[in-house]
């Protein structure tokens, strides 16, 4: 069953959605600064969204609606924990950590602080930092026997 309009409202501004413009009738225009993605919704807020539309939406904010951030898994053998960080959100100010018994874990808590911080940055009118960092691997040089 389709979610209520008042909740799919909800959603959008979790995900970073802010209210564009009011539309004609029951119809709201949202936009996300961080995706650069439009969506109009349609629907008084006590109705339930079409079905259609709901599948659409979601099928949309899996493929659009979330910005993508480079995440750091580093183990500890000393504690036996893993540790997530991102280099896109972290600064001289800010850091935001999952730590977890599994990388699944340290990764499920990263996303929850990370989700957490963002709203932070909303309430305090700041603007969220958009992913920046690409991640590639190099193979390490051959070393001789005597090196160390």
């Amino acid at each position: 069953m389709p979610p209520r309009v008042r909740e799919v409202k909800r959603l959008l501004r979790k995900l970073g959605y802010t209210i564009e413009r009011p539309g004609k009738g029951d119809h709201t225009v949202f936009y996300n600064p961080a995706t650069k993605d439009q969506y109009t919704l349609d629907g008084a807020d006590s109705h339930e969204m079409l079905r259609p539309a709901w599948l659409q939406l979601r099928k949309r904010l899996e493929l659009k609606g979330r910005a993508m951030y480079t995440v750091v898994i580093d183990y500890d053998p000393e504690n036996g924990n893993y540790g997530a960080t991102s280099p896109d959100v972290d600064d001289e100010h800010n850091m935001v950590i999952g730590i977890g018994k599994s990388a699944d874990e340290a990764v499920a808590r990263f996303r929850n602080a990370l989700e957490g911080h963002f709203e932070f940055l909303r309430e305090r009118g700041e603007p969220i930092p958009q992913p920046r960092v690409t991640v590639t691997t190099v193979p390490a040089p051959v070393l001789s026997a005597s090196e160390p």
